[in-house]
């Protein structure tokens, strides 16, 4: 796994320690796993609802739109004195 975000060689120490403390330790060596594990699952959550709590990007700083004017009328122009 590339995109792990445990490194292999923290698992691979985890287990050697666990293989060489006994059985007296293995309980504390595994829930130190799980703990660390747990806080880095934590974090990229924590992150992901960050993006998605602080919504779209805010659109980049320009000059103000202006609103819609209304077209001139077209065609010939009617006298009222007809």
């Amino acid at each position: 796994m590339t995109d792990s975000p445990f490194p292999a060689a923290e698992l691979r120490a985890a287990a050697e320690t666990y293989d060489e403390l006994g059985p007296a330790y293995r309980d504390a060596v595994a829930e130190s796993l799980v703990d660390r594990i747990g806080r880095q699952i934590d974090a990229r959550v924590d992150a992901r609802l960050a993006e998605v709590v602080a919504g779209p990007p805010e659109p980049a700083p320009g000059p103000p739109l202006s609103a819609p004017t209304q077209a001139a009328p077209r065609g010939p122009r009617l006298s009222q004195n007809s």
